[in-house]
């Protein structure tokens, strides 16, 4: 994620007006969202998989990588909370991990429609919080103390647990 920011953000300051600084911070997380919500159109409407489905095929999960901030100037948690959403595996370093923990937003921040047949960019994105996880699917084996308040149960469960990353996916 910070990544993608980072390349963006040279290109915007060599251009360097208001409208291009406007935009700096911005492309990994737009970029991560359209690609959930292409993700969760895939999943709903290809028929294919609807038959793969039911012969009992798992998802294969969105994978967020490089989601610790190296632009001082954005928050230390910004990969993290703009891109909470059911099924994602995110690669957070401790010291974001610890960020989330200390102040953290952790809620859910990505709500997109099931059953659009193709992308738009923002409209069908929701930037308010919605809650769509299920913590009643597992049951958890440990939790961070409660002075955690950036990070959801359903999170600190699993992140202090001792279960294999198999059982953690499962």
């Amino acid at each position: 994620m910070s990544r993608v920011d980072t390349a963006v953000d040279n290109k915007l300051e060599e251009i360097g007006s208001d409208e291009a600084k406007a935009l700096e911070g911005k492309a990994a997380i737009a970029n991560a969202r359209l690609a959930y919500e292409l993700f969760e159109n895939k999943f709903a409407n290809d028929p294919r998989w609807a038959a793969l489905e039911a012969k009992g095929a798992k998802k294969q999960r969105p994978l967020w990588a490089s989601t610790g901030t190296k632009n001082p100037a954005y928050s230390d948690c910004v990969y993290v909370d703009e891109l909470v959403a059911p099924l994602i595996v995110n690669t957070m370093p401790e010291k974001t991990l610890n960020a989330l923990a200390d102040h953290g937003n952790g809620a859910p921040t990505i709500k997109v429609p099931t059953k659009s047949p193709t992308p738009s960019w923002p409209s069908s994105l929701s930037w308010a919080s919605t809650s769509r996880l299920s913590p009643t699917s597992w049951k958890p084996t440990a939790s961070l103390p409660s002075s955690s308040p950036g990070i959801p149960s359903l999170l600190t469960s699993r992140l202090a647990s001792t279960a294999s990353t198999a059982e953690l996916l499962a």
